[in-house]
């Protein structure tokens, strides 16, 4: 939930809160009406100017206190609530900027690994069976360390799902001592295969960071 959602329910439930405590106030003061009507409901109205002082001052006494006091618990309740408004919108802060550290964290680590992986049609076609050699071992080595290594950052991804594409790889760094040929049945099918696979991959990585 977002701050914003967070603020517009609690204000939702502030507006109801005050409107039971205007009605708790209104029921009070008619009530207070009532008690003085019960207990003064016999007396003639006064033509004394004295007497509606002394009712105003009842009235004025008791209402105003009334009034008082749910004016101190309305500023309490207020001050309680912008707290609490103010404590949800930081948990939602942190909790969004932690996503976003996070995300950006994936993305770069997936960068990283994507740049390496597109580094193997190069290897392949390089003229130089030791640079060749090299470059396969190199993309192998950081495709495991990323498996391995960054399982904090798509825990809910398994290094089983990317057995195929590990085999293959060992595979083509296993032709390495050989001169590779990529016009060979063998070598055309190890790229078929390194093509699908790459794109299962690039598809379950993608898929994760989109969803978190």
């Amino acid at each position: 939930m977002h701050a914003h959602e967070i603020e517009i329910d609690l204000i939702i439930m502030n507006i109801k809160n005050f409107k039971i405590g205007f009605i708790i106030l209104g029921v009070l003061i008619i009530l207070n009406l009532l008690l003085f009507l019960y207990y003064f409901h016999n007396q003639t109205v006064s033509r004394n100017i004295s007497d509606w002082a002394s009712f105003a001052s009842y009235i004025g006494g008791t209402t105003n206190t009334l009034i008082s006091i749910m004016t101190l618990l309305v500023t309490f309740f207020i001050a309680y609530e912008i707290s609490k408004i103010e404590g949800k919108r930081n948990t939602a802060n942190i909790e969004y900027d932690r996503k976003k550290f996070k995300r950006e964290l994936r993305e770069k680590a997936y960068a990283e690994v994507s740049e390496n992986l597109n580094d193997f049609w190069f290897a392949i076609t390089n003229g130089n069976r030791q640079q060749t050699k090299d470059s396969l071992f190199i993309i192998r080595t950081r495709f495991i360390s990323f498996i391995k290594h960054k399982k904090h950052l798509f825990p809910d991804i398994k290094p089983s799902e990317f057995q195929n594409l590990d085999n293959i790889l060992k595979e083509v760094l296993n032709q390495a001592s050989k001169k590779i040929d990529v016009d060979t049945p063998e070598m055309i099918k190890l790229v078929e295969d390194f093509q699908k696979e790459i794109s299962l991959f690039h598809k379950r990585i993608q898929e994760y960071i989109l969803s978190e």
